[in-house]
């Protein structure tokens, strides 16, 4: 990979990054952003667009410095959401991430989420890829990367693949459009895509799926009472909307910060 050009700087800042990744004639390569592909080199370009309308946006460097390959990763379309987002897949022979997925109700959670958060932040596809990770997912801009073996997870969550698919989507504009000042933050982030994902689930998914895992909050934690659908007003006041303390502690106080 050749060096990437950093534009500007900062932790809690965003920035813009291009990379170019010089690679094997035929190798899929995956990086952040808007993505360019050729036989043996690979684009991808982070950075504000100059025209009117340009629906590309600056990101920050935890979530943006990451760059994937694999010479067996096929890409196949998933579904076009009502807005003209082109959501892809690329996973080796046998994968099974995409076919596991329920396509109506991932279209649906798409059109929920950018209706409340915005038009997708990052142009006009999103590109998910199955791989050997040790998360079960993260949030590259515009290049989500899940365990290659997602679909099979038990005892996580009710719909594993659902649910990280959600989670991950929503980091798209909650860890990404809106960044971290701080390593404190994550909590911040996080909270927002599982609050909103918990939030889908109940209202727009089969019963109980919300319910099915409240106990990968911990023993200080339990699912607060959620709105019907998030509220603009308050949403933004962060992670006092999205749990309850049960035993208060120092943990508990990042919960209830002012914004």
């Amino acid at each position: 990979m050749q060096p990437f050009r950093r534009v500007r700087s900062g932790s809690s800042r965003l920035a813009e990054y291009h990379f170019e990744v010089s690679h094997a004639p035929g190798e899929t390569v995956l990086c952040p952003g808007k993505l360019s592909a050729g036989a043996s080199r690979t684009r991808c370009d982070l950075a504000r667009g100059h025209e009117a309308g340009d629906a590309h946006a600056l990101a920050p460097t935890y979530s943006s410095v990451g760059v994937a390959s694999d010479p067996l990763w096929k890409r196949n379309p998933l579904l076009t959401t009502n807005g003209g987002l082109n959501v892809v897949f690329y996973e080796v022979p046998g994968g099974a991430i995409a076919e596991s997925l329920d396509k109506p109700s991932i279209s649906e959670f798409f059109d929920w989420i950018s209706g409340y958060l915005g038009p997708f932040p990052y142009g006009d596809e999103l590109r998910f890829a199955g791989a050997p990770t040790h998360w079960l997912g993260f949030e590259h801009p515009a290049n989500i990367v899940l365990y290659e073996k997602l679909q099979t997870v038990k005892g996580a969550y009710a719909n594993p693949t659902m649910h990280v698919v959600m989670h991950e989507t929503t980091h798209q504009w909650a860890g990404n459009r809106a960044t971290l000042a701080s390593v404190g933050d994550f909590v911040w982030k996080e909270a927002t895509a599982e609050y909103l994902s918990y939030v889908f689930e109940r209202d727009h998914r089969p019963a109980g799926e919300a319910e099915g895992h409240p106990g990968l909050l911990g023993p200080n934690f339990a699912i607060g009472h959620a709105p019907s659908a998030p509220d603009r007003r308050t949403a933004p006041r962060g992670a006092r909307l999205l749990h309850r303390c049960v035993r208060p502690g120092p943990w508990c106080s990042t919960f209830s910060s002012k914004p």
